[in-house]
């Protein structure tokens, strides 16, 4: 019987198919989640070739996180095929630079991709480990971006229905400051078997710019590996490789610290562990907008939600 994964979203590309690779040559047992279940299945095979001692698996689902259907969907798949669950959670998938777009649920697609769909599964996750007692690990993917947000100075309105007019790099920046409250919150209502933090992997060459800058994004997804390393190097940035290696540390070393925010971008690339960075220096960082941002994805989210998740969001 193999050990229970771990569990990667946007392990299709990027940073996230980086950090999938990485935990398979550290012969981890790698559960891929992509929006299509042909994808996912090509990154698990992928776990193969790094190592001979890694190893993954991917459902015969897609993690489409724009359809809430899709996340209900993979949840319940996922329970049906791992009925002991995973080991821990790298909640990675995310978009950026949007234009104001509503997903089939009414959502903004930015704050459905990356805080609903992902609160979603944090919180699944999350109840079947608090009922069962097997330890879990959750690690929120955030940016630096972060600091931007204005989340402590105005009232809450994630889903941009009052807010006017709409500002494509306000949704990211206040999104990625939700994926670090949502795990605050998470941690405060955990039992002790259930980690959770948030982790920036700092400035990366990614395909994440593909809203803001198509070009340069089309011209990265034909580089080779040497190509994309010598471009990151030329900017400043680091590679999906080396922004995966705080992530991966986060999500399976005893030493990440619960409720702590790990800033990749104040660390030097090839450092492990990242840099933790503690709450008196984010000023949206509160238990009361953090209790706020709760209540208000767990309304978003509440139809999708099992019963047993019903309950530990309450």
């Amino acid at each position: 019987m193999p050990p229970r994964p771990f569990l990667v979203t946007g392990s299709g590309g990027g940073i996230g198919r980086a950090a999938a690779v990485q935990l398979g040559s550290d012969e981890k047992f790698v559960l891929c989640g992509a929006r299509t279940s042909e994808t996912a299945q090509e990154a698990a095979a992928a776990q193969g070739r790094a190592s001979l001692a890694g190893f993954g698996l991917a459902l015969d689902v897609g993690l489409e996180q724009s359809d809430l259907m899709s996340v209900r969907a993979y949840v319940d798949r996922l329970h049906e095929v791992l009925p002991a669950g995973v080991e821990g959670a790298l909640l990675c998938a995310g978009v950026e630079a949007l234009p104001l777009q509503r997903t089939a649920q009414g959502l903004e697609t930015a704050f459905a991709v990356n805080v609903i769909s992902h609160f979603v599964l944090a919180v699944e996750l999350a109840a079947r480990a608090a009922d069962s007692g097997r330890g879990l690990r959750l690690v929120s993917v955030t940016s630096s971006a972060a600091f931007d947000s204005r989340l402590h100075t105005a009232a809450l309105d994630l889903n941009w229905e009052r807010r006017t007019p709409f500002d494509r790099r306000q949704a990211y920046v206040d999104s990625k400051a939700c994926n670090v409250l949502l795990a605050d919150e998470l941690q405060r209502r955990s039992p002790s078997n259930v980690l959770a933090c948030s982790a920036d992997p700092g400035p990366t060459a990614s395909l994440l710019l593909r809203n803001a800058l198509p070009q340069r994004a089309a011209q990265r997804a034909t580089m080779t590996e040497e190509q994309l390393a010598r471009q990151a190097r030329q900017l400043g940035l680091r590679t999906p490789a080396q922004a995966a290696r705080g992530l991966g540390w986060c999500l399976t070393n005893d030493q990440c610290v619960p409720g702590a925010v790990y800033l990749g971008a104040a660390a030097p690339a090839e450092a492990a562990p990242p840099l933790p960075i503690w709450e008196p220096s984010i000023p949206w960082r509160t238990e009361a907008v953090a209790a706020a941002v709760w209540r208000a994805c767990a309304e978003c989210a509440d139809p999708w939600l099992s019963p047993r998740a019903r309950r530990f969001v309450a």
